[in-house]
């Protein structure tokens, strides 16, 4: 009877050798062989043994649970990322399809102004096709850990003209006003040109995507933490703003924000996910704030300078 509650101890990792006698469980053992002894100790020991497998097999439990949890929400998470994009393609797809056909049968027919606005609309949709493949192929790779960054020192004002000019027009579609405002000597900066431009774009598109009639602003200032410098960047609108639930999703993949007067907003649910790691692998940091019907901000943190002795993996391993 000793014997197999031995083994059945040293399977569950407690013995003498992974307890020393100076231990707790050590010292327990002393008193067990000090009080009890024959069939009094071995049945002692026997329900503190079936205790402790009750204990360790109900935790186990409990991070199955938490682990089976989780991959129902990503499962469920990815179905309706699935659900969704079989629509989104299949819409501007569809658009692609039916004004092609269409010029190719009337163009005989057709006014040049009719032919130009048909154009119009194929490009739209193909551009919007395009939108969509980047997110799911920049998404993919980030996943893969394929991602690499180009980091170049340039103008960051320069850079901000040119974002200026290139979202007026869904600044625009939802009649909004666009405000940059940006300090007038902004520190150099060794980025990648490419990823700034595409997060910062992707935080004015969400903007502009849920704001009507109102405010978009992108701030831009020179800040100091701790003797290091950085750039802090700011994106605040005046729309319809998020609840703590949705805030706390708002960067996971294939998360889209629920919003009934909104429902007819297109996307992937990728932005904001792709935005958070390019700001991780700058070994800076993306954060938000909103405000249910009155708007939302979001910021980011990047320093000036980014290590490029310090592996990619490694830097999103330490922020986590």
């Amino acid at each position: 009877m000793h014997r197999t509650l031995t083994r059945q101890l040293r399977r569950l990792g407690i013995d003498n050798n992974t307890y020393p006698e100076q231990s707790q469980w050590g010292q327990f053992l002393k008193m067990v062989e000090n009080v009890y002894e024959g069939a009094d100790r071995d049945r002692y020991l026997s329900e503190r043994s079936l205790e402790i497998s009750s204990n360790e097999l109900m935790e186990l439990n409990k991070e199955l649970s938490k682990a089976s949890r989780l991959s129902n929400d990503a499962n469920n998470a990815k179905s309706q990322f699935l659900a969704n994009m079989s629509h989104e393609l299949r819409s501007p797809l569809s658009a692609i399809i039916g004004f092609s056909e269409l010029i190719l049968e009337e163009h005989n027919n057709l006014e040049e102004d009719e032919v130009l606005l048909d154009i119009e609309r194929i490009h739209s949709s193909a551009r919007y096709l395009l939108v969509i493949i980047n997110d799911i192929l920049d998404l993919s790779k980030i996943e893969a850990g394929k991602t690499e960054l180009t980091l170049d020192n340039f103008s960051l004002t320069d850079l901000l003209m040119d974002i200026k000019s290139m979202v007026q027009p869904m600044i625009d579609k939802n009649a909004n006003h666009f405000i940059l405002d940006h300090d007038n000597n902004l520190y150099n900066v060794l980025w990648d040109e490419l990823k700034v431009r595409q997060i910062i774009i992707n935080l004015i598109s969400n903007s502009a995507k849920f704001t009507k009639n109102g405010k978009i602003i992108l701030e831009v200032k020179n800040y100091i933490e701790k003797n290091e410098k950085y750039i802090l960047m700011k994106v605040v609108d005046t729309g319809i703003g998020m609840s703590t639930g949705e805030i706390e999703n708002i960067f996971s993949p294939f998360i889209q924000t629920k919003s009934s007067s909104f429902v007819d907003q297109k996307g992937t649910g990728l932005g904001l996910s792709i935005t958070k790691n390019y700001c991780e692998m700058m070994d800076g940091t993306v954060s938000c704030e909103s405000v249910l019907d009155k708007g939302t901000t979001f910021t980011i943190k990047i320093p000036i300078i980014i290590d490029r002795r310090k592996p990619i993996k490694a830097r999103r391993k330490n922020d986590q």
